[in-house]
């Protein structure tokens, strides 16, 4: 997926950062402006309304009065984030899945649109953990993206699979995953069905 700096965030979330900023230095708009590159009041005006981002050298300065760092004020708590990039009804769900839209893999959209919100969960729980252990920060939103896409697939071999199975099994698969096993309680459970079943 090709994308470029600054593709995936919310430009309302960004207008309210900013704005909270400039709130903390009980300035108007115009006098923020001043203290950003002599920027107008109508700029200002069009940043707090997630009308327009500021280029890098506002946001910098912005990120400096407030602060924090650019990365926060543009996509804000990094697990918040992710998040909100595959919670269904978010602004940034429609862009990553727009964006998409004439790959291979668009068609996994609509399965994830079509499971639990227990299953979504645990599929972004799964590109969290992931995206810790492989030290992922936001500029590998590709990277994240294909994470989730892995995840979603994954699902969705075990649900196709998961349906082919007796009832009672598949209520059994069911409630194993709800109960998030580790590999190596995974890998024992196996030991314990093969030893069965060979008796």
């Amino acid at each position: 997926m090709n994308y470029k700096k600054y593709d995936f965030y919310d430009p309302t979330l960004v207008g309210k950062r900013i704005k909270n900023i400039r709130e903390s230095f009980n300035c108007t708009m115009e006098q923020f402006g001043q203290l950003i590159n002599s920027t107008t009041k109508a700029a200002v005006f069009n940043w707090e309304k997630g009308k327009r981002l500021p280029n890098n050298g506002s946001l910098e300065l912005i990120a400096i009065l407030g602060k924090t760092t650019v990365e926060d004020i543009v996509y804000g708590d990094f697990q918040k984030y992710i998040v909100s990039l595959f919670t269904t009804e978010s602004f940034l769900y429609s862009k990553v899945k727009n964006k998409l839209k004439h790959s291979q893999q668009y068609e996994l959209f609509s399965f994830y649109e079509s499971v639990s919100e227990e299953k979504k969960s645990l599929i972004i729980k799964n590109v969290i953990e992931d995206t810790e252990r492989l030290n992922f920060d936001y500029f590998d939103i590709a990277n994240i993206v294909d994470l989730f896409l892995m995840h979603t697939e994954n699902s969705l071999k075990i649900n196709l699979f998961v349906r082919t199975l007796p009832p009672k099994v598949e209520n059994l698969l069911i409630d194993i995953e709800k109960n998030e096993l580790t590999i190596d309680e995974l890998k024992l459970l196996i030991k314990y069905l093969s030893n069965k079943i060979r008796r």
